[in-house]
């Protein structure tokens, strides 16, 4: 589908035009030559001082901008429009669920809101549409959204290894199902069918559907009394890391979305508006969600390493669907020093563990004729997969089982590591043919991404360096001594 854009110097006179107040802030566009493309910004016009403490009804806090209740995108907001639009209404009620969901809701919004204005669709057979001040204020957004969900395929192959891989596999799945649902659940509307679906004319492809999605991971905000939302103006402000953000976004006593600056700090005229995305996002989050890394980032924060039950484990089946939770293994670090491994809310306590231990299952058949899973330890019943680390710290062998998991997470963590190095030569190869580079990357997605691999191998290395300790501890336990003793015993007997 075509988009229609519009230069950010309009925005002041759409902002006055929808009772968007400024108050000494202006919009700026970075150009090229200014580094890497932040897009649109927030830029201070006149010097400011903060004043301490929350936004008054009489202005004594200092408000950068002012943005109107009604100009809010939330899940609220989008069915209040669908009472007078039909044609956003027929879609909201075609796609069931997902439509009651205030990502589902925001995403068909702007969809349809991009269709109105698109010049695509002045080929029907008639206009179609209710315009609202979202109509005209997408046309400032920008054509392109450097989100990893827009990655070439070369550039998805420097995710391998890392953490954002996965996730970015399933977030491109899942998309690809949410618009599969779309064509399916809107085909028999007729409007849908002439603008979006049909073979010749339709203009609707699943990229439009990642663009109202990054659109809406990049730009959406929880604001205090209207949760996820979208909000004009405001979304044009980019983050800084915790210790140079200036200013954040609030609700007033009256329900208005504002700008203001943080307590403590001034702006000089100039200088740009910023706010904080989130202090404690790990690297990969920011790359997911954003599409970049902050220049003063030394750290990938925290990873999460997918794990499963190996093959060979004869239980691995029944373990599997007794414990549903998948959250994998948590790696993160607490701060320049330590670095905390995390498997506490993974199957790792019960991949550890067996039938010669203790384990077993049963399938028992409920009072209303259904078939339940059970999962037992020692006879007794364990009653929930997450009671199992607490049911082991009891036994006596608990040493014994904390240097299983510690063993099989230092086993999957190296392989991380190795998985991620890789291709490190292909990449030092590319580094080495600046144009061959060129044709296969955006320079900037190449920087990022080997930026990203650098961090997040470090902190799989302080992880395993973290396990390496803790299994030198549980080495020297008198009762891992014993029970390794007694395993050898076993095994020449």
């Amino acid at each position: 589908m075509k988009y229609e854009y519009l230069s950010i110097q309009a925005l002041p006179a759409w902002a006055r035009l929808n009772g968007v107040s400024l108050s000494g802030v202006a919009f700026r566009r970075f150009s090229a030559e200014e580094g890497t493309d932040r897009g649109s910004a927030i830029v201070c016009s006149a010097d400011k001082g903060s004043t301490i403490g929350p936004v008054e009804d009489d202005g004594s806090s200092c408000v950068l901008l002012t943005v109107q209740s009604d100009l809010v995108l939330s899940l609220q907001a989008v069915e209040d429009y669908a009472k007078s639009d039909p044609y956003l209404r027929e879609v909201l009620e075609a796609v069931g669920e997902m439509g009651r969901t205030a990502r589902g809701a925001i995403l068909i919004f702007l969809l349809i809101h991009l269709s109105y204005s698109s010049p695509d669709f002045t080929s029907g057979s008639h206009k179609i549409g209710v315009s609202n001040a979202w109509t005209e204020y997408l046309k400032f957004m920008p054509a392109s959204v450097p989100l990893p969900t827009f990655y070439s395929a070369e550039e998805r192959e420097l995710l391998r290894g890392t953490s954002l891989k996965p996730a970015l596999d399933a977030k491109l799945a899942s998309l690809d199902r949410e618009f599969e649902h779309l064509r399916q659940c809107t085909e028999g509307i007729a409007w849908c069918q002439e603008y979006w679906w049909d073979e010749e004319k339709g203009t609707l492809r699943l990229d439009d559907w990642k663009y109202v999605d990054a659109l809406y991971r990049s730009r959406s905000v929880d604001l205090p009394g209207s949760g996820h939302s979208m909000v004009p103006c405001i979304d044009m402000a980019n983050h800084a890391s915790e210790g140079t953000v200036k200013a954040l976004y609030e609700t007033d006593a009256s329900g208005k979305a504002v700008l203001q600056l943080r307590s403590g700090k001034t702006l000089n005229a100039g200088e740009e508006v910023t706010i904080s995305y989130g202090a404690s996002k790990s690297a990969a989050e920011m790359i997911f969600s954003y599409g970049f890394l902050e220049d003063d980032r030394v750290g990938a924060g925290n990873m999460v390493v997918p794990f499963d039950i190996s093959d060979d484990d004869p239980l691995k089946l029944a373990k599997k669907m007794f414990h549903s939770n998948t959250s994998g293994i948590h790696v993160s670090a607490a701060d320049s020093t330590t670095t905390i491994v995390d498997w506490s809310r993974s199957l790792v306590w019960w991949a550890s563990v067996n039938e010669e231990d203790g384990l077993d299952f049963k399938v028992l058949q409920t009072t209303d004729g259904d078939k339940e899973l059970r999962a037992i330890w020692k006879g007794e019943d364990v009653d929930t997969p997450a009671k199992i680390g607490d049911i082991l710290a009891a036994e006596s062998l608990w040493e014994v089982f904390q240097l299983r998991a510690v063993v099989t997470i230092i086993t999957l963590l190296e392989s991380q590591l190795a998985e991620l190095h890789g291709i490190d030569e292909i990449i030092a190869d590319f580094r080495r043919d600046e144009a061959m580079l060129k044709t296969l990357f955006d320079p900037d997605v190449f920087r990022l991404l080997c930026r990203f691999r650098v961090l997040e191998a470090e902190l799989l290395k302080r992880g395993i360096d973290e396990l390496f300790s803790r299994r030198t501890l549980l080495l020297r336990s008198e009762t891992v001594i014993d029970y390794l003793k007694s395993q050898q015993e076993d095994d020449f007997s």
